[in-house]
């Protein structure tokens, strides 16, 4: 009823008038625009909801999300979120959810949202979620300290193949497990010297200042429990000379360039990570005068309403899909028309194929930082 109320006022009066102007709104255009909308008919989207435990995990990554592609200083700390690092034995990219530099340390952490119990069976990490027939899910994880301590070898063999050698003892790792409702039933775990648990991370989140942003008293927090662990003598090896001499610069620099992921959010919750084929990527009804190399976000504006979408295809009113394209500093660039067969072809993080993902599934594409 209110788009029919929008349709019947001022704005349709206008259209109906540039209609009668041929040379903007000729019928090869409509019959395009109800073509798209066919099109769209007959895909029968539906929208794709996340995973409830994968959300809730999100929470945590979308506070990492804020300083994506920034560079973060605190008390001379340098601290680089979401990078990711090339691992042969693997064939793709670990993704690292935080590096930090100190003057004598180089620090990979992992950050986990779990929420539940959480005990350490075997080499396995236990999570025990209550369920609404307050029964219990088990998931099984890999040891993440373990896990984690890998992802640093990796990161140090790429920094030493650009000429910056790093002793493995002036490097560590750390586990941040930061969700107030989890339970850690291993002192295994909780006593681990590489896992901050949840109550020291809050220890620490409320000496921050009010006025700063989320994400802001999290990475202060996190680096000044790193930086007070150096000053209590646990750091014996380089606490005399800065972490890579002469090369700390080059250190900082190299981690600042490394890539991060592309996003790509679906209609519904569902949010994929990993890599966007721009080459494949053909969802532009023309890319003629489209500054690629500028474009980092493509928001994706389809009128969803099947009745909405026939009425202003008729009327030819706006794009039936339109693609705002904005900057890296987040500035509006232009407005597009999308293709209506258009796919982007994407490979998924930890995934060797990649997947073709129609236009009329897609509600933003967020590009990540390359070398």
């Amino acid at each position: 009823a209110a788009g029919a109320t929008a349709l019947t006022g001022r704005g349709l009066s206008s259209n109906v008038r540039r209609c009668e102007q041929p040379k903007r709104c000729s019928m090869s255009g409509i019959k395009e625009n109800i073509d798209a909308w066919y099109k769209y008919v007959k895909a029968d989207v539906k929208p794709m909801e996340e995973d409830p435990e994968i959300r809730a995990g999100r929470e945590a990554e979308d506070l990492l999300k804020n300083i994506v592609d920034e560079h973060y200083q605190f008390r001379n700390c340098h601290s680089f979120s979401s990078k990711r690092v090339y691992n042969p034995a693997v064939g793709h990219k670990n993704e690292i959810d935080l590096i930090i530099i100190t003057e004598k340390k180089l620090y990979t952490l992992e950050c986990k949202n779990w929420g539940g119990h959480l005990k350490k069976e075997g080499d396995k990490w236990v999570q025990y979620k209550r369920q609404p027939d307050r029964s219990y899910r088990t998931i099984e994880h890999d040891d993440v300290v373990l896990k984690n301590d890998s992802k640093l070898d990796v990161l140090l063999n790429f920094l030493r193949s650009n000429g910056i050698s790093i002793a493995r003892g002036d490097c560590s790792q750390k586990v941040i497990l930061m969700n107030n409702n989890l339970a850690i039933d291993s002192e295994e775990i909780y006593n681990h010297p590489d896992v901050i648990p949840p109550d020291r991370l809050n220890s620490y989140l409320g000496r921050q200042e009010t006025r700063l942003k989320p994400y802001e008293r999290f990475f202060s927090s996190i680096i000044s429990i790193l930086l007070d662990d150096e000053s209590s003598g646990k750091i014996i090896d380089g606490l005399f000379k800065k972490l890579g001499g002469k090369s700390h610069k080059e250190l900082v620099k190299a981690v600042s360039q490394l890539p991060t992921w592309d996003k790509i959010k679906l209609y519904g919750t569902k949010i994929l990570s990993g890599d966007v084929r721009r080459s494949d990527n053909n969802i532009f009804k023309s890319s003629y005068g489209i500054p690629f190399q500028k474009v980092k976000r493509i928001r994706v504006r389809i009128t969803r309403s099947k009745g909405v979408f026939l009425v202003k295809s008729l009327l030819s009113i706006g794009r039936p899909i339109a693609l705002d394209l904005y900057d890296f500093q987040g500035n509006y660039i232009k407005g597009i028309e999308g293709h209506p067969d258009g796919v982007v072809k994407f490979q998924p993080a930890g995934q060797r194929e990649s997947i073709d993902i129609p236009i009329f599934q897609i509600e933003e594409i967020l590009y990540g930082k390359y070398t």
